[in-house]
């Protein structure tokens, strides 16, 4: 990968002192150490942007699902697409980290969506 022009960065005298110790505990000079935190950030950025997004996705969902409840003997059975739709979350929460769980339970009490938890109750309202 080829480089473009140097960039002069200045930092507080503590923090330089930091992030040396830091870059010299991994055998990194301290521009390379720098480098390598940006881009961790921006790919940690970048993973933020995509969860936010699938939230965004399910909270609609939920909010569908939310809207179709009534007397369970009126419902008729799901449709194929609802039933995909069920699969894919049921899915997404088996593939998902415990952190990233956390973060999309943060965000649905925040909204004052119920927190499925798929026993009979259906909601965890802790």
């Amino acid at each position: 990968m080829a480089l473009g022009a140097p960039v002069q960065l200045r930092l507080e005298p503590e923090k330089q002192l930091i992030y040396e110790a830091e870059a010299a505990a991994r055998g990194l000079p301290l521009v390379g150490y720098l480098r390598q935190r940006l881009e961790e950030r921006d790919m940690l950025h970048s993973e933020l942007i995509t969860l936010q997004n699938q939230v965004v996705g399910l909270r609609q969902l939920v909010e569908r699902l939310v809207g179709r409840q009534g007397d369970a003997s009126a419902r008729p059975p799901a449709s194929a697409p609802d039933a995909m739709l069920t699969e894919l979350v049921l899915l997404l929460r088996n593939l998902s980290k415990p952190a990233n769980m956390q973060v999309v339970h943060s965000e649905m009490r925040r909204l004052g969506i119920p927190i499925w938890n798929g026993e009979s109750g259906g909601h965890d309202d802790a």
